[in-house]
């Protein structure tokens, strides 16, 4: 009998190291498919900052584009409203030349009325 229970213990060794074998196969599988899964991950991630980095610098580059838009437009603007300035000063002046001309014209014509009546 101290041979069957030798042979069912060899045999109970045996497959208590076979199931020991699977499952350290097992677990060095898990740790090495975590292991890619996670260096897969962490190039994801490197992929998503780089991309997000590129984005923020398309935004910051198009918003110095706006920038320099908006500075040309205020500067315009200020040339045009300099300018509609000068103008207005320019038609201001032209209106008094053009009433102290009438003016003097009329005169003229009354001279000139005043000479006509005493020939």
């Amino acid at each position: 009998s101290s041979g069957i229970n030798a042979e069912y213990g060899d045999m109970y060794c045996e497959h208590k190291r076979s199931i020991r074998n699977m499952h350290q196969d097992a677990l060095k599988k898990l740790v090495a498919t975590a292991e890619v899964d996670c260096k897969q991950q962490w190039v994801m991630v490197r992929e998503m900052q780089q991309k997000a980095d590129e984005i923020l610098s398309q935004k910051e580059k198009t918003a110095r584009i706006f920038e320099d838009l908006l500075r040309c437009r205020a500067e315009k603007l200020k040339k045009i409203k300099a300018e509609e300035k000068e103008l207005a000063e320019y038609q201001e002046r032209m209106s008094k030349e053009r009433t102290e001309f009438e003016r003097r014209r009329a005169k003229q014509k009354k001279k000139v009325l005043c000479v006509d009546t005493t020939a």
